[in-house]
């Protein structure tokens, strides 16, 4: 038995393009009654369609929520909702997608962090400064005084 190789010329190209073109227009072509069914006449009206039902949910007010910029004391606790697709991991050592990356920078704090200045891109995180000891192989951070654990007791490095 001998295998054949389909040459894919101009003319198949386009045939398959204006199937494809086809395809995807008959696909997302809405709900229309058929020209047979148009044709076809009856003394009784036809059924009137239900209203569709209203799924979206209604917004609810808070009225604990501040109505002015002048009130912008933080909270504490709540929810944060955002939109991610699930991410593979949420380990940041082995983050290599933007979905993990997006909820990694906002859930873990590092000792520094990437800024936007292209001189000196790392600016304090963790660390308020930082020096470089013994040939560049040994670094030294001293942390800020405010930093606690997740737990809620104060970390004392």
């Amino acid at each position: 038995m001998t295998s054949k190789q389909l040459k894919l010329t101009p003319k198949l190209f386009m045939g398959m393009v204006a199937g494809l073109a086809f395809v995807i227009a008959v696909a997302c072509s809405g709900d229309s009654e058929s020209i047979a069914d148009e044709t076809l006449s009856t003394s009784t009206p036809p059924p009137a369609r239900a209203a569709k039902p209203n799924i979206a949910p209604e917004l609810q007010t808070n009225k604990d929520v501040a109505s002015d910029a002048g009130d912008a004391t933080p909270r504490q606790g709540g929810v944060f909702n955002t939109l991610w697709s699930d991410p593979p991991t949420i380990d940041p050592h082995l983050v290599t997608d933007g979905t993990s990356y997006g909820i990694v920078i906002e859930v873990f704090s590092g000792l520094v962090r990437l800024g936007s200045d292209p001189v000196n891109p790392f600016e304090p995180d963790l660390a308020e400064s930082w020096s470089v000891l013994e040939n560049g192989t040994v670094y030294e951070f001293k942390l800020r005084k405010d930093l606690k654990f997740s737990n809620g007791d104060p970390v004392t490095a």
